[in-house]
């Protein structure tokens, strides 16, 4: 009722917007507390995307896509998780940079490209600090390393929260 009609309004006054998106978490049916135990965690806060549904939530991503694309609407380009390392949003997934790096090149990458789909995918999206996380430092750089997983980046997105803008020149140059 709201978004797509907002969408093509803003369309409409600029037919050259760029439109990015990002999800706060998947659904609750798809997280476990811990990838170690897969215990499900049956909370919109924090959790992690249960590895066994990778494809699942991929196959989100395409329809989605796919849905704004019949309403003429171009999705630019998508980031697999908004914030990733952020546990305490109400809607939040934890996604550390391996997880991050396994979804693009098993499953949303691949699903994308099988679909025809030109939306780009750009990893990490938060802050210039990785959250004072040490194993976190460096996300997309660690995710380019992998060329299965890099050869569905076009990029990376950042938030201006935390940290210091310098380390996009670094991830720039990397």
């Amino acid at each position: 009722d709201y978004v797509i009609p907002i969408l093509k309004e803003i369309l409409a006054i600029n037919p050259s917007i760029k439109i990015m998106a990002a999800p706060w978490t998947c659904p609750k049916w798809m997280k476990v507390k811990s990838l170690n135990t897969l215990v499900p965690h049956d909370s919109w806060t924090d959790g992690h995307l249960n590895q066994t549904y990778y494809n699942d939530y991929a196959t989100y991503f395409v329809k989605w896509i796919q849905a704004f694309n019949a309403q003429g609407i171009d999705i630019y380009a998508v980031t697999p998780q908004n914030e990733p390392l952020n546990r305490k949003n109400s809607a939040s997934l934890y996604m550390g940079w391996e997880e991050q790096r396994d979804f693009i090149k098993t499953a949303l990458g691949p699903q994308m490209k099988a679909a025809g789909l030109t939306t780009r995918i750009y990893a990490f999206d938060h802050n210039y600090n990785y959250d004072n996380i040490e194993s976190q430092k460096d996300y997309p750089c660690k995710i380019y390393e992998d060329t299965n997983a890099s050869q569905y980046i076009a990029g990376s997105a950042f938030h201006n929260y935390g940290g210091d803008r310098k380390e996009l020149l670094k991830v720039h140059n990397t």
